[in-house]
């Protein structure tokens, strides 16, 4: 089923299997098929800005959502993020059919994760960021509340969906 979108002045068409990080923005979700035939979502975090020149670099996030069926945007209201990382834009397109819509977080009460990071080559100092954002400074006291921004692969977002959703609910008896 395509659907239709303007987001950003940009006219989007669903599902849209993105090749570089140019036009697709923070809310833009895709879904993921696990072993269990269910589905779990993921979801951009952020974009990179472009003075830093990362056109296949997001940071995206596994909602903790998992069902039956393909979610609306209506499904995934108050979802909260479970982990986030920073992943190449080949995580959309090696394991699902694509974005297939787009939820605004602050609408959906979705809260991206504070984490531990830098800005990359132009500010390499330890900051506390919401995907490409600084929202405060390093501490050494923050490794206690914060975790790490780390890079994940292709199959990484897959694979925490696997562990949550579906190992945690088998039936080992």
């Amino acid at each position: 089923m395509r659907q239709t979108a303007v987001i950003a002045n940009l006219k989007m068409t669903y599902p849209f299997v993105p090749k570089s990080n140019k036009k697709i923005s923070s809310g833009d979700y895709w879904v993921t098929k696990l072993s269990n035939k269910s589905y779990a979502v993921g979801v951009v975090i952020d974009v990179p800005p472009s003075d830093l020149k990362l056109t296949r670099e997001i940071v995206i996030g596994l909602l903790d959502w998992n069902g039956n069926e393909i979610p609306k945007e209506v499904d995934l209201m108050n979802s909260k993020i479970l982990k986030q990382g920073h992943a190449h834009i080949k995580t959309i397109s090696e394991y699902s059919s694509g974005i297939i819509g787009n939820i605004d977080f602050t609408k959906s009460s979705i809260e991206p994760l504070i984490l531990i990071g830098s800005y990359g080559a132009n500010n390499p100092e330890w900051n506390l960021m919401k995907g490409y954002k600084i929202v405060g400074d390093y501490k050494k006291s923050d490794r206690e509340k914060y975790g790490k921004a780390s890079y994940w692969g292709y199959d990484y977002l897959n694979e925490i969906a696997e562990n949550v959703f579906v190992l945690k609910n088998k039936d080992w008896l």
